[in-house]
C-alpha cells in the first residue's frame, strides 16, 4: 500500500469545495477493465463511507450528504477521482480519505484531504505570533503565516 500524501483545503461554510484525489497511471495499471475503484470516506469515528468511483466511471453512493456530493466519473480513467462537496456544513469539516482499491479489500494506495473552515484558519494565522504552519512537499495548498520579528 502506498501513501500518496495529505492536502490541506480551506473553505467557507455554505460554499462549494473540490476535494482532490489523483493517482498516477502506474497505480492504475494498463488494464482499463480491471476492478479498480476509489472509495471516499470521512475519517470520523466510526468512519463515514461516502462514495465509490470505479475506473470505468460507475458511481455508488453510501452517503451522498443530501445530494451535496458531485462526482466526475468520466475523469476516473485518467486517475482523477476528485469530488465536489456543495454547501459545506460544519459537520463536513475534518479529515477525508480517498483509497484506491483493486478488487475487494485490496488497497493499493490512499491519500488524505484535511478540510478546514477558512475563517478558523485566518483566526489561527492572526493569533499565531511566530508559530507558522510550513508547507510540506505533499501539500499543494497551505497557510503562509507571517512571522513577527522581535
Amino acid at each position: 500500500m502506498q501513501y500518496v500524501g495529505i492536502i490541506n483545503v480551506t473553505t467557507d461554510l455554505e460554499s462549494d469545495v473540490l476535494l482532490p484525489c489523483n493517482f498516477k497511471a502506474t497505480l492504475l495499471g494498463s488494464n482499463k477493465t480491471a476492478d479498480i475503484a476509489a472509495v471516499w470516506s470521512q475519517t470520523t469515528i466510526p468512519a463515514d463511507n461516502l462514495v465509490e468511483i470505479k475506473l470505468q466511471g460507475e458511481v455508488s453512493f453510501w452517503n451522498n450528504r443530501d445530494k451535496r456530493i458531485k462526482t466526475f466519473p468520466k475523469l476516473s480513467e485518467s486517475g482523477n477521482f476528485s469530488i465536489l462537496l456543495r454547501n459545506v456544513q460544519q459537520s463536513d469539516l475534518g479529515l477525508y480519505r480517498c483509497e484506491l482499491h483493486e478488487g475487494i479489500n485490496c488497497m493499493i494506495a490512499y491519500q488524505e484531504v484535511q478540510l478546514e473552515n477558512d475563517t478558523e484558519v485566518r483566526t489561527v494565522k492572526s493569533t499565531s505570533r511566530g508559530r507558522c504552519q510550513n508547507p510540506t512537499q505533499e501539500s499543494s495548498i497551505y497557510v503562509n503565516c507571517d512571522r513577527n520579528k522581535t
